[in-house]
């Protein structure tokens, strides 16, 4: 195989492989501690919602429920209308990457959980709206 072939054999499975996004989104206008805490808030309600070693999400694209499997937490965090957001990534038993967002909210002295979204799948972002 010559050199031309090789060079375009390496570029199509780099363009084949899905891209683990690292590169999440980050407020740096939010207290390091509000962080910690959506942080934790995050933790706990995987931690609560999980059975055995998945995770469930209904998938408003497909429509179907889904099964997923913790990789990472990402250490970004945004405020979005007056709740803050993060995400982790998920692999379902077929080796899709989930990108799954979590909507924070602070309830009195603690902050929890009220809604997980797929953003993404191996890649392509699903759009949704949360200024209502």
């Amino acid at each position: 195989m010559n050199i031309q072939k090789l060079k375009l054999l390496g570029l199509c499975f780099v363009l084949s492989v899905p891209a683990w996004n690292g590169l999440a989104a980050d407020d740096p206008n939010i207290p390091r501690t509000v962080k910690k805490s959506v942080q934790s808030a995050m933790k706990k309600h995987i931690k609560e919602s999980t059975l055995g070693d998945r995770y469930r999400v209904f998938d408003a694209e497909s429509r179907k429920l889904v099964s997923l499997k913790l990789k990472k937490l990402h250490s970004g965090v945004v405020n979005k209308s007056g709740t803050y957001v993060s995400c982790a990534d998920f692999l379902d038993k077929r080796g899709n990457k989930y990108d799954i967002d979590f909507v924070v909210q602070k309830n009195g002295q603690r902050y929890q959980v009220i809604a997980s979204l797929v953003h993404g799948m191996n890649g392509e972002k699903s759009k949704y709206d949360l200024s209502h």
